[in-house]
Order: structure tokens, then C-alpha cells, then sequence
């Protein structure tokens, strides 16, 4: 940050208020992507395929996008009206092959930030006590996994796009993580 000796503001700041202000660093990322693409079920397994569901086949165009509560009360990738989004995909037979990678998963987006305080020590000049807080998902944004998607099929149902994990979920079932650090430089 611009403030404190050596920097664009408050240059010439006594030692008190150098240590308010000087020395502070921030730092962030942002990862966001749109949805990873998926395949809908076909609903029947045929025994020649060791048990392999195969593809769905799309009858008609389907944009998927996350509701929080479907009608049943229940994060859905196919917003409030997933029966009828069930409408659009039908059984392929044995021999076609289906529709692969037809739908759009649900898009992520996460921010971490970190901010860090330089303290110069009174004995030395060379010598620093670092503070260092850091957050991970900083906004607890929920991201929800095509992973965790269920019943794929083609048959309406009252499952059908429903979610049942969050891509946290693979990590242990945090959504916000936060981490301390003290760190001294001589």
C-alpha cells in the first residue's frame, strides 16, 4: 500500500505513525469459469455394457441455470421447472449414440485475499515482525458441483437436477477457510 516511508504518501510519517501505516501489503485472487460440460443419463443400463449407463439424447435445445430453491425447496440446475427440462431428453435405443456433453454445469466463482503488516523491531533496522491474514472464498460464495448433480434421467422426477454437494464438498465441507501467520525476518 502507498503509505509510510519510501512510498507515495505519507513519506516523511513519524515512527508512531509509521507504524499504523506503513508497511502493508494486500494481495487477491479471483477464479471464476462457466460450467464444465455434462452428459444426462440415459436411465437403463443394457447388460452388454457392464452396467455403464449410456447417454440421454437431447430432443431440444436445454439452458441450464442454478436456482437456489426449485419448487421442492432445492438447489436445481435446471431452475424452477426441471419436469420440464426432463421433457427434452428421451432414451436412446440400442445402437444410437446419445448426447454427450449437451448440458452446462454450474459456473464457479471464488475470491481469496491476503493482507499482511510489516513491524520493524526497535533493536535492528534489518530486522521485521510480519503479520499475515489470509481468506480463502473471502465471499463464502456457494459453488455447486456437476459432481454432485442427481438423477440425470430422462423419467421426471422429483430429483431430477437436483444438487446434493457443493464443489467444498471435496475439500472437506469448508466454505469460508481463514489462516493467521507470524512470521519473523532478520
Amino acid at each position: 500500500m502507498p503509505f509510510g516511508h519510501g512510498q507515495h504518501f505519507l513519506t516523511n510519517a513519524g515512527r508512531a505513525l509509521q507504524a499504523a501505516v506503513g508497511d502493508w501489503q494486500f494481495a487477491g485472487s479471483l477464479r471464476a469459469r462457466s460450467g464444465f460440460p455434462i452428459t444426462p443419463g440415459n436411465g437403463f443400463n443394457f447388460p452388454t455394457n457392464f452396467e455403464l449407463t449410456p447417454p440421454g439424447t437431447l430432443l431440444g435445445a436445454i439452458h441450464t441455470h442454478v436456482t437456489r430453491t426449485d419448487k421442492n425447496g432445492f438447489p436445481n440446475l435446471f431452475g424452477n421447472d426441471p419436469d420440464a427440462v426432463a421433457a427434452l431428453l428421451d432414451f436412446t435405443r440400442p445402437g444410437g449414440s446419445g448426447t454427450r456433453n449437451g448440458l452446462n454445469g454450474p459456473g464457479y466463482f471464488s475470491t481469496d485475499m491476503t493482507v499482511t503488516k510489516g513491524f520493524h523491531v526497535p533493536w535492528s533496522e534489518n530486522q521485521k515482525l510480519i503479520f499475515s491474514a489470509a481468506a480463502y472464498n473471502v465471499f463464502n460464495n456457494v459453488n455447486f458441483s456437476e459432481l454432485f448433480v442427481q438423477g440425470l434421467q430422462p423419467q421426471p422426477d422429483s430429483t431430477f437436477g437436483r444438487f446434493n454437494g457443493t464443489t467444498n464438498s471435496l475439500r472437506g465441507g469448508n466454505n469460508r477457510d481463514m489462516e493467521f501467520g507470524l512470521r519473523f525476518e532478520f
